[in-house]
């Protein structure tokens, strides 16, 4: 619960670097421990996540109330609420299914991303409900009033630290989750900087993937693992969740502009990080680069 809190709570951090956001996000850590105790049980993995996202809602405007009966009010509360559902987005399937859709794994690909959109689905429903009781409307947090000497190194650390606790939650060695969330941060700060000069997203992401992919290319046999252990949890920090989440609110709630603005960035990132590290493999491995070693060929 601890990784998974602080995790989330660093991933905020990084997508809208509003440090009002960070106290909010501690919702994701009940609504994890919530969803975890079920899975546990072996109850419906659906059902969990729609429990999950509604407590996570709940318990972030609860501590809301809290904060400002305790004197600090602010005007950017609504701002931090879809980073408190960021744990629901199931990232690893996502960026797996991208990767099985690009050597033309057809069927684990459709899989995977079936499952995933499911999950994203059935967590927005949840997402809705809150919104509904609070009568909430999705904000976008404003930007830290820090210099570059400053606010570099906090992207940098929260990238690591956030990369680190997401390797953990995949039960990943120590050693090899301190290689990841080092390839996460130095490609996550260099995408942050490309942003910073006005590249857009939809095209610093696969830059940024292209370099964890690269760099995971020359680590795994150092560390003799699959690249793909260092790869994904290096990415998942870059997947635009709480762009996604505001889609589906404004969806929901008829704002039809706004929902399909936001809908068509989380989609091209999205497709952008999987096509960053699908190029790194075609450049790197040669059982991606020859079709005629690929799943399903005659000679594979």
């Amino acid at each position: 619960l601890t990784v998974r809190l602080r995790s989330e709570r660093l991933s905020a951090f990084l997508r809208t670097g509003c440090p009002v956001s960070l106290e909010y996000a501690a919702g994701a850590g009940s609504g994890q421990f919530l969803r975890a105790s079920m899975a546990r049980r072996r109850l419906n993995q659906l059902g969990g996540t729609l429990v999950a996202g509604i407590l996570a809602g709940l318990f972030y405007f609860g501590v809301t109330d809290l904060l400002i009966w305790a004197g600090h009010p602010s005007p950017h509360h609504e701002a931090g609420y879809t980073s408190s559902l960021l744990f629901l987005i199931p990232g690893f399937p996502l960026i797996t299914a991208g990767l099985d859709l690009a050597r033309l794994d057809l069927t684990a690909g459709i899989s995977r991303l079936t499952y995933a959109l499911l999950v994203v689905a059935v967590s927005s429903v949840g997402a809705w409900v809150v919104t509904v009781l609070f009568d909430l409307v999705p904000q976008t947090a404003p930007a830290l009033t820090l210099s570059d000497w400053n606010l570099i190194p906090l992207q940098f650390i929260a990238s690591f630290c956030g990369v680190f606790g997401f390797a953990s939650i995949f039960n990943t060695p120590p050693r090899i989750a301190l290689a990841a969330a080092l390839i996460g941060a130095i490609a996550n700060l260099g995408r942050l900087q490309l942003v910073e000069f006005d590249v857009p997203l939809q095209a610093a992401a696969p830059c940024a993937t292209l370099l964890v992919g690269i760099l995971a290319h020359w680590v795994s046999p150092r560390l003799r693992c699959p690249r793909i252990v260092l790869s994904v949890p290096a990415v998942l920090i870059m997947i635009p969740g709480t762009t996604a989440y505001r889609a589906l609110v404004y969806a929901n709630q008829g704002m039809s502009l706004e929902a399909m603005t936001s809908a068509y960035e989380t989609t091209f990132i999205i497709a952008g990080i999987a096509t960053g590290l699908a190029l790194a493999r075609l450049l790197t491995d040669g059982v991606w680069a020859f079709e005629d070693q690929l799943p399903g060929s005659k000679r594979a």
